[in-house]
């Protein structure tokens, strides 16, 4: 097991599934948890010894005093994790195009602005001040690499030809 005594965590799309489980798994490795969410997660951040933050991540302002009220609950921040996220319907395979759609992608904007925001807040361990914003920089910059690479692969979609039978 890891350990994160004495780390603060902020978690967004906290109040259920992989949002909720990754705050509980930080709790238990020690962290202090801010559950944040657009639902209220008071109850599951009391359960774990946490706070709680009702927040809309789109929202960039309410992001940015999220990081504060963190920091003041806290007096540091050391982990964002970016779980919260807009699921879209998903279509069958066949009616899929097979060349992606160029769009915006609002997961990636979203966690990308929650960085943003937590840049000037997250504790730094023991670094020189201009050693601690080189090592951001670096971990931003992997972070929008990842999540700004495209599919390379291509997708083959086979339609079944449907056969009416007609009765007489």
């Amino acid at each position: 097991m890891f350990s994160l005594t004495n780390k603060t965590a902020v978690i967004t799309g906290a109040s259920q599934g992989i949002g909720l489980a990754a705050a509980q798994r930080f709790a238990k490795a020690g962290a202090t948890v801010v559950l944040a969410d657009l639902k209220d997660c008071t109850e599951q951040a009391q359960a774990i010894g946490g706070y709680s933050y009702q927040v809309n991540v789109s929202n960039l302002q309410q992001m940015k005093d999220l990081m504060t009220f963190a920091k003041e609950q806290t007096g540091r921040l050391d982990v964002v994790f970016n779980n919260a996220g807009i699921a879209t319907p998903l279509e069958p395979i066949e009616d899929v195009p097979e060349e992606p759609q160029q769009k915006e992608d609002p997961n990636l904007d979203k966690a990308v602005s929650l960085m943003q925001q937590s840049n000037d807040i997250l504790s730094s361990k023991d670094d020189s001040e201009e050693e601690a914003l080189k090592l951001k920089k670096e971990a931003y910059e992997k972070i929008i690499a990842t999540l700004s690479k495209k599919p390379t692969r291509k997708r083959n979609v086979t339609k079944r030809s449907s056969k009416k039978s007609s009765s007489s």
